[in-house]
């Protein structure tokens, strides 16, 4: 095998931001928002495969491929201290995300294409999760919690080159409880 030349770019870049505030001694609040893109224009690789007793028997093989990531995120929590050793809590976050992969893979000789394999895919995503949490301490650090869970979840997924395409919805909630 031989090496032509190819071409390979990656970009990642990962934002944060935060804010916090505690008017008195009994409430937090938080906020925090993410932002993670990752780019990768070209991961690209072009080799020539022959047969050493035979070089003039060879093929091209072509490995085109390019990714991209979107992925921001706010979470928002509030916790309050309440009389008689109690706490209240309440997070809620809310994600999304969106892929990008395409791929060119192809194997050809100098007078026909042999492989051609073209999957690009896209995909998007959000979801939304929300939770509330109560807790009662005792004596002798005994502690009581309760809380309800909430997840909902929203996909897509398109194979353009297929002309298909994958829709998803996922909820969920539960509550808890610990001593």
């Amino acid at each position: 095998a031989e090496g032509r030349p190819s071409c390979y770019e990656q970009f990642n870049n990962n934002i944060n931001a935060g804010y916090s505030y505690m008017p008195d001694k009994h409430s937090y609040f938080n906020v925090r928002l993410r932002l993670m893109l990752n780019n990768m224009p070209h991961l690209d690789s072009n080799t020539k495969v022959y047969n050493a007793d035979n070089p003039s028997d060879f093929t091209y093989r072509s490995n085109l491929y390019h990714s991209a990531r979107l992925s921001p995120v706010i979470d928002i929590y509030y916790q309050r201290t309440l009389p008689k050793e109690q706490t209240l809590a309440f997070n809620i976050t809310g994600k999304y995300n969106e892929n990008k992969d395409n791929r060119l893979y192809t194997e050809e000789n100098e007078d026909e294409v042999l492989t051609y394999n073209d999957n690009r895919l896209t995909g998007k995503q959000r979801t939304f999760t929300a939770e509330a949490i109560y807790e009662k301490k005792f004596a002798k650090k005994q502690t009581i919690d309760f809380g309800i869970k909430h997840v909902q979840t929203f996909a897509v997924s398109e194979h353009p080159v297929k002309g298909s395409e994958t829709k998803s919805r996922l909820g969920y909630t539960y509550a808890y409880g610990e001593y």
